[in-house]
């Protein structure tokens, strides 16, 4: 007989490991729900990391390939990679200021900024559908209780 711990165990492996199916149920949100067809057309080719990239730049306009690095916690070479991808689509463009030619600052396209509406709508849905099934399903302490449990096991060392 599985042991509790052992469960438990099973299924944090399991979370670790879905982010493809979440992915997915995201990009077939947003496909249900766009109005342009092109962008429809898109969404399947794009990465977390560009999403999160096209989000940035919606919430700071402008911004250097560094910052949206260190904004999202990702590599450099991460955000240039969803960069060329972004931009080969359109939905981005980069440009160097005279006085800082070192730095690559990317924008949105009309194009991205729809994506990244849409992107970011998707998210308030899912979270707010997320909020209202734990809610429904735990009491405040039981809530409490789990909050604890998963800053436990983030802290460990394991």
């Amino acid at each position: 007989m599985t042991t509790q711990i052992e469960r438990l165990s099973l299924l944090i492996a399991q979370l670790r490991h879905t982010p493809h199916s979440a992915q997915s149920a995201a990009k077939k949100w947003m496909q249900a729900h766009v109005t342009d067809d092109s962008l429809k057309e898109l969404i399947p080719q794009i990465s977390v990391v560009a999403y999160h990239l096209l989000d940035a730049l919606l919430h700071h306009g402008e911004m250097p390939g560094s910052t949206i690095a260190t904004e999202l916690g990702v590599t450099r070479g991460a955000v240039t990679r969803a960069a060329r991808t972004l931009k080969q689509l359109a939905l981005i463009t980069s440009t160097k200021h005279p006085d800082n030619q070192k730095n690559i600052y990317y924008q949105l396209t009309a194009s991205g900024k729809q994506l990244a509406m849409l992107h970011n709508t998707m998210r308030e849905e899912l979270y707010q559908q997320l909020a209202n099934h734990i809610q429904a399903t735990y009491s405040p302490d039981q809530i409490e209780l789990i909050i604890r449990f998963l800053t436990d096991i983030k802290d460990s060392s394991l």
